[in-house]
């Protein structure tokens, strides 16, 4: 240790106690001093000398404690107030440590003004100045002594109405003294120069129209009325005289009019005049006169006495073996001239001319504007010629129809031997009418059929075979699209093809030994750049056989011949169920066709 000797390590025997490493002594370490510092005293802590100690034991060199110093103090002078700045109180504090007595705040004096002394005493309508000057520290002030004031004398400037060109004014008040402006007479609300004034009204238009004259009255062109000043005007706001907008009558535009004699049907006229512009007329109507009968007709109206019986409608006949045409036949006394038949079928006239006569040398007059669906509507037909005298001459017949023809030929042919064919005819030429009615829709309540005995009526054979075909080189640039129907007093087929050369591009169409040529401006243009020849002649008695069309393009033919045939249309068509009542319709056609060839033979 510091103040004791040591001894090294040694060894003996635990037996005999012989000693085996004897210990040598260590020497004693001596004390190892460090130094305690000395701490100084404050003015409130007492302090420490320095002292030591040894870091190995417990030996020290002990510290003495040294008294507090107490606080050194210093005076903190007082600072006196101003009128302006506060002011301190005395205090201290110590120049050691932060130790103080604190100084107190003492509140500014404020200026002390006085009285007061006056520079500008105030006037009537200015404002005069008073001084103040601080006795303490000489700072001054002014303060505004009002004007007076003075008692307005008002001077009224009475109200004038504007009127529609000149401003006016309301009612107001100046002050002669001071030249002020005021509403009212008490001189109270005082009002701005100038707030008075009214601007003018302008004018209130009233429009009179333009009116056109007339050919017997006046006119005047457009002008306008002040509902104010009740001045006139134009439209650039010029004031008129209204006599001058007035536009004089213009007076009757006359066109003349030749007379018309009177009939025994129509009444006449005189010679007459009319204005172009009005409604002002010198017509006068002259009465029918009597007939006037010549050879037993009226050489005014046509119409007959019944004493001419050579001038009449002979027979009338109906074709339906190959189409569905009406035949009249007209017996015309010799000498007659020009005649012609009109017929009036559904709301139209027909003019027909004789196609020839029979061999009794009557006039045949054959009318074929019958569709299928409309064989129930009657044709009316009035037979007209011109007399051996140059007059008009017309006989009526009684409107007749298809349905009538056939129903009245079934009768009188019903127990006729060899007549089979004929009423077979008749009766699938009805149940025709009547499919194409129901596809139609056109008078379905009124059916040919209704009260018929259809007992003779075809059955229908499916059709097996097709005649539609195409052969030969196909053209990108020429050929068919398709081949469909038409059905009418004829059936019609129509072929709808393309082509790039429409100016030089014909089609012909051949059936039994018949061509028909056909350019593109009697083509039919449809909306998807192709075109549809309309090829119309087809008997009933054709029905089964081959049509031929070729495309030419400068007289010679490009793409594929077509072939087809109604029957063919039948075949594509005889189990349709897309369109309503279509199946029905070709098959109808093709019994109609069937028993049409059967009675031609």
């Amino acid at each position: 240790t510091c103040t004791e000797t040591g001894l090294t390590e040694g060894s003996h025997c635990s037996v005999c106690n012989a000693v085996l490493t004897a210990q040598e002594v260590i020497p004693a370490l001596g004390h190892d001093m460090i130094t305690d510092a000395a701490v100084a005293a404050t003015c409130t802590e007492t302090g420490l000398t320095e002292g030591s100690h040894c870091s190995r034991c417990d030996y020290a060199v002990a510290q003495t404690e040294t008294p507090a110093l107490g606080h050194d103090i210093v005076a903190d002078a007082a600072v006196a107030a101003t009128c302006t700045e506060t002011g301190l109180t005395e205090g201290s504090h110590c120049s050691r440590c932060d130790y103080a007595v604190a100084q107190t705040e003492t509140p500014a004096l404020g200026h002390d003004w006085g009285e007061g002394s006056t520079v500008r005493e105030p006037g009537e309508y200015t404002d005069g100045e008073k001084l103040y000057t601080c006795s303490r520290c000489g700072a001054t002030r002014t303060e505004v002594i009002p004007a007076l004031g003075h008692t307005h004398t008002p001077v009224l400037t009475p109200a004038v109405d504007a009127t529609c060109t000149e401003p006016g004014n309301s009612a107001y008040y100046t002050c002669s003294g001071c030249g002020l402006f005021f509403s009212d007479e008490a001189c109270e609300n005082q009002i701005e120069e100038g707030s008075w004034e009214l601007e003018a009204l302008g004018h209130s238009y009233e429009t009179h129209d333009f009116v056109d004259a007339t050919c017997t009255e006046p006119g005047n062109n457009e002008y306008f009325e002040c509902t104010r000043c009740g001045k006139f005007f134009d439209d650039t706001d010029e004031e008129i005289n209204p006599a001058d907008m007035v536009i004089p009558e213009k007076g009757h535009s006359l066109v003349h009019h030749e007379g018309k004699a009177p009939t025994c049907s129509e009444s006449g006229w005189a010679e007459y005049d009319t204005c172009t512009r009005c409604d002002y007329t010198t017509y006068e109507e002259l009465a029918a006169v009597d007939h006037n009968y010549v050879d037993g007709y009226c050489t005014y109206c046509g119409a007959g006495d019944g004493s001419n019986t050579a001038f009449k409608f002979a027979s009338a006949k109906l074709v339906i073996s190959k189409d569905i045409v009406v035949t009249y036949a007209g017996a015309v006394p010799a000498g007659w001239t020009d005649p012609y038949v009109i017929f009036t079928f559904n709301g139209r006239d027909y003019r027909v001319n004789a196609s020839g006569t029979d061999d009794k040398g009557r006039y045949l007059f054959p009318f074929e504007g019958v569709t299928p669906e409309k064989m129930g509507d009657n044709i009316c037909a009035t037979l007209y010629a011109t007399t051996a005298a140059g007059n008009p001459a017309h006989v009526c017949k009684e409107s007749y129809s298809v349905r009538e023809y056939c129903v009245n030929t079934m009768i009188r042919y019903q127990n006729i031997a060899g007549s089979d064919k004929l009423l077979t005819l008749l009766t699938d030429t009805l149940a025709y009418g009547e499919a194409a009615q129901r596809y139609t829709k056109y008078n379905t309540n009124a059916l040919v059929t209704e009260g018929v005995n259809m007992e003779r009526v075809s059955t229908f054979t499916e059709v097996t075979e097709t005649k539609h075909d195409r052969t030969g080189e196909v053209d990108e640039n020429v050929g068919w699209n398709s081949a469909s129907l038409q059905c009418g007093s004829k059936m019609a087929m129509l072929f709808t093809f393309h082509t790039n050369e429409p100016e030089t591009t014909t089609v012909e169409v051949t059936i039994n030994g018949r061509l028909a040529v056909y350019d593109i401006p009697a083509s039919r243009v449809n909306a998807n750049g192709t075109y549809t020849t309309v090829f119309p002649g087809i008997a009933a008695t054709e029905f089964d056989d081959t049509v031929t069309a070729i495309i030419k393009v400068n007289g010679e033919q490009v793409g594929q011949t077509l072939t087809y045939s109604v029957n063919s249309y039948v075949y594509s068509m005889q189990n349709n169920t897309s369109v309503e009542n279509l199946a029905a319709l070709v098959r109808a056609i093709y019994n109609y066709g069937k028993s049409a060839k059967a009675y031609a033979g």
